[in-house]
């Protein structure tokens, strides 16, 4: 073969070569911007699950509603009326308002791990003082997915923690001993 045989060969090639440049760099340039929307849109949610942690983190009913939930917790409040079969509104607020984060972060609206770091004791905690609670209101109401969304996200929270928060202990009163 000679050097003019190689350079004919290859002229023939050529818009087979030139095809192919033009597609990977198309394919490229598909990626390159799938990429960069998926980038944005995690930045989105980062910024977005950081603006939401700071405004209710000062939101005086977002406050009021978990010192309720607290005092809930160590029994002044009950989460339950068996009177009217409905929970409280306590209970109904708090649920509500982790179903919310929920359904945000398994549509990727949230960021998974930064709310997770603000929220995963206090959700975890809720959601096993809350648990029979929520099931009673489904079986009367034959409600079977209410709020399915946060106990799916409380339990794989749950799991995926070495250490299951402890309910709040009522402080102990220490007396001390009086001397005669």
């Amino acid at each position: 073969m000679t050097e003019l045989d190689f350079i004919e060969i290859l002229s023939s090639y050529g818009t087979v070569f030139l095809v192919v440049g033009s597609f990977s760099g198309v394919l490229c340039s598909i990626v390159t911007t799938i990429t960069l929307r998926r980038m944005d849109q995690s930045v989105a949610a980062r910024s977005k699950s950081i603006d939401i942690v700071r405004s209710w983190s000062q939101d005086e009913y977002v406050n009021d509603v978990f010192d309720r939930m607290r005092d809930m917790l160590h029994g002044k409040e009950r989460p339950y009326c068996d009177a009217t079969n409905s929970l409280s509104s306590t209970a109904s607020d708090v649920l509500n308002y982790y179903e919310a984060i929920s359904i945000g972060i398994s549509e990727g609206a949230l960021n998974e791990r930064i709310m997770k770091k603000w929220w995963r004791t206090s959700f975890v905690r809720h959601y096993i003082f809350l648990k029979e609670t929520v099931d009673k209101h489904r079986c009367f109401h034959d409600m079977p997915s209410l709020f399915y969304e946060f106990e799916r996200l409380a339990l794989k929270w749950r799991i995926e923690s070495d250490r299951v928060p402890e309910f709040p202990k009522a402080p102990t009163l220490i007396v001390p001993n009086k001397k005669s």
